[in-house]
C-alpha cells in the first residue's frame, strides 16, 4: 500500500507515473504503474472503489484494460466479499468484447471452499 490518501497521480521516476485511488490510506488500496511512453495513450480513468480501479490505454491498434483489484478475506464480512465480487464482475462486463483485458491482482480467493 502507498499510505497515500486520496485518488491521485504521482510521478514515482523518470519512466513511470503512478496512478492510485486510496479512501483511507489502508493496505487495500489499489493502483497501476504506467510508462510514460504510454501516458498519452490513457483515455479513461475509472475509480471504482479503494479496492478495484482501471485504465484504459487505446492505440491505433487495439485498446486495452488494465484492472488493479485487491479482494481482502481477513476481517471481511460474506457480504463485504460478494460486493467486491458483484463490483468487480459488473466493471468487467462494461467492457467492450473487442478491447484486451489485463488484471493485476490479489484475490486472495479460497478456491473450491465452502462459507
Amino acid at each position: 500500500a502507498t499510505k497515500w490518501k486520496g485518488t491521485k497521480a504521482k510521478e514515482i521516476s523518470q519512466v513511470f507515473k503512478l496512478f492510485y485511488n486510496s479512501e483511507f490510506a489502508t493496505q487495500s488500496d489499489v493502483g497501476i504503474v504506467v510508462s510514460k511512453k504510454l501516458r498519452d495513450s490513457i483515455v479513461e480513468v475509472s475509480l471504482v472503489s479503494d479496492r478495484l480501479m482501471s485504465l484504459k490505454i487505446e492505440s491505433s491498434a487495439v485498446a486495452l484494460r488494465v484492472i488493479s483489484c485487491y479482494a481482502s478475506q481477513t476481517n471481511c464480512t460474506n457480504n463485504e466479499k460478494d460486493e467486491f465480487w458483484e463490483s468487480l464482475n459488473t466493471h468487467i462486463r462494461s467492457f467492450k468484447p473487442s478491447e484486451h483485458l489485463e488484471i493485476g491482482e490479489d484475490l486472495n480467493g479460497h478456491i473450491h471452499s465452502q462459507r
